[in-house]
């Protein structure tokens, strides 16, 4: 269903929600870094398969959790 997602919709980046319900240490993250290694290899996985960036993710509920790790 992702593969065909991707195919359908063409993205460029990925966002990526609810971070923080693969691990609840996932809540006190602020940067990429401080996600833990599962977390950290499930999004490596999905940019592998997507051969997009996961450049968003959200750690929690407000403006101060999401992770942003485009460059501008």
């Amino acid at each position: 269903m992702f593969r065909r997602a991707l195919s359908l919709n063409g993205p460029t980046d990925i966002a990526l929600t609810f971070v923080d319900y693969l691990s609840a240490k996932n809540q006190e993250a602020f940067r990429y870094d401080q996600l833990t290694p599962e977390s950290q290899r499930l999004i490596e996985e999905i940019e592998q398969v997507a051969k997009v960036p996961v450049s968003l993710m959200s750690t929690r509920f407000g403006e101060r959790n999401i992770i942003d790790r485009r460059t501008w």
